[in-house]
């Protein structure tokens, strides 16, 4: 997954949104995770509706995987929107700026 844009102001962004804290308990602050795949299925969480039963179903049916899954051929993938040479950030390398560490 790429995000297009400038690699430093995403990274901070998400730094930002990781170090948001409830003041009056911190165990109840939102998590966000430094892991791709865990990531990327929390980014997806924000797009549907969940505080409803539908969008809770929906998330538990989302399944994200890191690399590729089923060794799916690039036919399968579309790729028009992004033209390669633009500012961008892969979830990767946004991970790594979070402080992932892969084994």
């Amino acid at each position: 997954m790429v995000l297009q844009g400038n690699p430093a102001v995403i990274a901070e962004k998400y730094l930002e949104r990781r170090r948001a804290k409830n003041k009056a308990n911190p165990e109840h602050s939102p998590k966000w995770s430094k892991v791709p795949h865990m990531l990327v299925k929390r980014m997806i969480r924000g797009m549907l509706p969940w505080k409803t039963a539908r969008g809770r179903e929906a998330h538990k049916r989302v399944m994200v995987y890191t690399g590729n899954p089923k060794n799916l051929t690039a036919i399968d993938f579309k790729t028009d929107k992004y033209d390669g040479i633009s500012k961008h950030i892969t979830i990767n390398g946004l991970c790594k700026k979070l402080g992932y560490q892969a084994r």
